[in-house]
């Protein structure tokens, strides 16, 4: 396996992409370009990327300043184990002469597999409680089990964290990181120049609302499903609601729906860079999970000028703060219904909290501005690496 000599003027950056956020998953959800693009920009700032997944495309041609490292064609239908346990080895050359290991949840374990043979820092994304949201999605007790020993195994072990928001660092340290000083918090990032407020009218002939995730019972649409069947009760306006995501409760979704009768669209994915169109042809979005990481489509939702109505949980409630740049409800029908009927009602408030929506967008969660930040955050954890190796 050849591997290209690295710019020595350069630090460098392994990226053990997890399952989940491997690109050839996320060519088939439609994010890829968006990944692409951060990668390209972050080598803009004299930091090297080198990409290892579980893969066995590559998508190296469409880095600019950065490599992507497949894994073997003979991993076949074994990637998985061999991405897991053998990857350190496999590319050990990369191993030795990296900087960092950058790690997020399952792929932790590679991360701290290179760490014991190379001894290089880790960095770990946690950008959700991993094991919360396993829990929430009432998952199988050994793969709760599995999740919460790499969960403590990855905080144990790993020397750095970045995290999204205040609750997971206290989190993070309540689990028993020591070290608070290390743990760095960068918000989701959206390109808030793509997605932007629209100056066409709206058909207001109905009255549309959108939600984006995954079709499981974490995001919890029953209860979404739920408070528009109560709003149809409470006005006579239309009521048309779009989900985006795919999921195995699909077919139960849109069979409650239907037995509510309510006008339900089921968009199983879009890729993201044609997400605006959708958010903008809508008059709200509404998201009602039991608890979020940092939801990115809830901040391109409010980037592109929506009103937005969440369920006051963790994840959201870091995000939105009530009848400033949204309004928050509680966990049942009767608050949501209440809380999107004000928006039907009171386009004052539906335009306040679209312009406060989108304001704090582009003040907090551009991508420039916090691409910088992280840029930053890796110089600093380089410049503490060469202070401890001089002793």
């Amino acid at each position: 396996m050849v591997i290209d000599t690295m710019n020595k003027n350069k630090r460098n950056i392994i990226y053990f992409m997890d399952f989940a956020d491997s690109l050839e998953n996320a060519d088939r959800v439609g994010s890829v370009t968006r990944i692409i693009r951060y990668f390209n920009a972050l080598s803009e700032h004299s930091i090297t990327i080198n990409i290892l997944s579980p893969d066995l495309k590559n998508y190296s041609s469409l880095l600019s300043d950065s490599k992507h490292y497949p894994l073997p064609a003979y991993s076949g239908s074994f990637r998985h184990i061999v991405f897991l346990i053998f990857s350190p080895i496999i590319f050990r050359t990369l191993m030795r002469d990296a900087h960092l290991y950058w790690a997020k949840f399952s792929s932790s374990i590679p991360a701290m597999i290179a760490k014991t043979l190379y001894r290089k820092p880790i960095v770990n994304y946690f950008d959700y409680n991993w094991v919360e949201l396993s829990r929430a999605s009432k998952e199988g007790r050994l793969e709760l089990g599995i999740k919460w020993l790499i969960e403590h195994l990855m905080i144990r072990y790993s020397d750095y964290f970045i995290t999204t928001t205040d609750t997971l660092k206290s989190y993070l340290i309540n689990m028993g990181f020591r070290y608070p000083e290390k743990i760095f918090i960068i918000p989701n990032y959206v390109d808030t120049d793509l997605f932007v407020p629209s100056s066409e009218a709206h058909d207001n002939k109905m009255f549309k609302i959108l939600s984006v995730g995954r079709l499981s019972e974490q995001k919890n649409f029953p209860l979404l499903l739920q408070g528009v069947s109560r709003l149809q009760e409470l006005t006579d306006k239309q009521i048309k609601l779009t989900i985006v995501g795919a999921g195995p409760l699909k077919e139960a979704l849109l069979s409650e729906a239907s037995a509510r009768k309510v006008s339900l669209t089921i968009i199983d994915r879009i890729p993201n860079s044609e997400m605006h169109p959708l958010y903008t042809d809508n008059h709200l979005f509404v998201m009602t999970s039991p608890r979020e990481g940092h939801p990115r489509a809830l901040i391109e939702a409010m980037a592109c000028g929506l009103p937005i109505v969440g369920t006051n949980v963790t994840g959201i409630s870091d995000i939105i703060k009530d009848n400033d740049d949204g309004l928050l409800c509680d966990e049942n029908r009767d608050s949501v219904a209440n809380q999107i009927l004000r928006i039907i009602n009171d386009k004052e408030l539906a335009a306040r909290l679209g312009e406060n929506a989108r304001k704090q967008a582009v003040a907090r969660y551009s991508f420039k501005a916090l691409l910088e930040k992280e840029s930053l955050i890796y110089k600093q954890i380089f410049a503490d690496a060469e202070r401890h190796s001089r002793g």
